[in-house]
């Protein structure tokens, strides 16, 4: 119903007038409340209208749904009083520094989504039926020991959503608060170290960040924080994904546990504003990341920089299935292939889904170096059970050598329109292939 949606602005009068006779035409209907631009205007005709307004909203309390005010002022708090026993959704923004006095009495039993600029003074474990918080905490004073007392004993919260949070704690937070139920966490342009260490999150939340360089960081692993709680539930994902791409300044980081992610990091700026080496900073970082040692399954995607095989490699001792896309295949192959001294110098060993894909046309690749680099890890006792190359790729490989064209149609593999894959079956095989010379 049309007279249901009430929306105002307290500095236009016309609006006021509609929204009494959207009230009175209403006629005991659920409300939807929407005031914009609230001010006080002291003894005038103007600030009479709104409180009257004002008045007459808060009589029909118990009808509200939803009620969102842009903007804040002793009007709403002095209005607002009675319960709300139906309202479902609450917004309340005010301005940067203002805390925000707690309306309808606190008494709203079935809220469920609530948004604020500022929680300071507000406390989540009163309304049991929040399911989502949303805070934009631009330019703010909210202090990190604010924001653990607001979500303390929130049992029932599954996703949470900040945005432009910077700690202003003069000390070292070292509480912490337990949310057991929460699913989501999104962090936005905020201080995510200081928020992520302070929070116990359940192993199977998802947690989404999107930042960047204004926060002065040097790579990207200074955004996660260095505690033993995240550390381990980063651990416990057995996946991570790393996408860089120079060109667009970013670069992205997602781990996952089983089918869906359970964390992703995401931060990018304009070109101008991010220095040249911040991504291979944060390339070289990432042999330095603890989690990243545990993990069993790596995804990397580059198209404008090299990486670290070597380093990488030597710490991934539980990898077992490994996907590439990078403009320079050959590093990785060389990383791969199992040093002279012998059985205990194979890197990886753990390793046995291998897929790569060169993003260069055009790239020449030495398709000898890389049978010669399985032939030598199944030689050592750590073949692979599974092989993807891009068709062109087979098919150039088997034009340069021979062996590779025999050992593939000798195991009545046929190619599909877009990747071969060399089964364990045919893996078995490498052992009965000299290696060139």
């Amino acid at each position: 119903m049309l007279w249901c949606n009430i929306a105002f602005s307290t500095s236009r009068v016309s609006t006021i007038h509609c929204a009494v006779e959207f009230l009175r035409r209403s006629q005991g209907a659920a409300l939807n409340i929407q005031i914009f631009d609230i001010e006080n205007h002291g003894n005038t005709a103007h600030s009479v209208l709104v409180a009257g307004l004002m008045e007459e909203i808060a009589q029909q309390s118990n009808r509200i749904v939803e009620f969102e005010a842009v903007g804040f002022s002793e009007l709403i708090s002095e209005a607002l009083v009675h319960q709300a026993d139906i309202l479902d959704r609450l917004t309340i923004t005010g301005r940067a520094s203002e805390e925000l006095p707690i309306v309808f009495g606190g008494r709203i039993p079935k809220l469920k989504r609530l948004t604020l600029s500022n929680p300071t003074g507000w406390k989540l474990h009163l309304f049991q039926a929040v399911t989502k918080v949303t805070l934009f905490c631009s330019g703010s004073n909210l202090r990190m020991s604010s924001l653990i007392d607001f979500l303390d004993g929130a049992q029932n919260l599954q996703v949470l959503s900040l945005s432009r949070y910077r700690g202003h704690d003069r000390r070292i937070v070292r509480r912490s608060v337990t949310l057991p139920s929460l699913r989501e966490l999104y962090l936005s342009f905020c201080d995510t170290s200081q928020i992520i260490g302070c929070l116990d999150l359940p192993s199977s939340a998802h947690i989404s960040i999107l930042s960047g360089p204004e926060l002065g960081s040097q790579h990207i692993f200074q955004y996660l924080p260095d505690t033993p709680g995240f550390l381990n539930f980063i651990s416990d994902s057995g996946s991570l994904t790393i996408t860089l791409n120079a060109a667009d300044n970013q670069l992205c980081l997602s781990t996952w546990h089983r089918d869906k992610p359970s964390c992703f990091l995401r931060v990018y700026d304009d070109r101008k504003r991010l220095d040249d080496d911040w991504i291979p900073r944060s390339i070289d970082a990432a042999s330095r990341f603890k989690p990243l040692f545990n993990i069993e399954s790596l995804t990397v995607s580059t198209r404008d920089h090299t990486l670290p095989w070597g380093a990488w490699l030597s710490n991934l001792n539980r990898l077992v299935r490994l996907d590439v896309r990078s403009v320079d295949l050959e590093d990785l192959v060389f990383a791969l292939r199992p040093a002279q001294a012998g059985r205990g110098r194979v890197p990886c060993q753990s390793l046995r889904y291998l897929s790569i894909k060169g993003y260069a046309p055009g790239a020449i690749f030495e398709f000898s170096t890389l049978r010669s680099c399985l032939l030598a890890r199944a030689t050592a006792g750590f073949p692979m059970f599974r092989l993807r190359l891009r068709t062109k790729e087979w098919v150039d490989a088997m034009r340069g050598d021979q062996r590779w064209k025999d050992l593939i149609l000798s195991q009545g593999e046929v190619p599909d329109t877009s990747v071969v894959l060399l089964t364990h079956r045919a893996c078995q095989r490498f052992q009965e292939i000299q290696p060139p010379y």
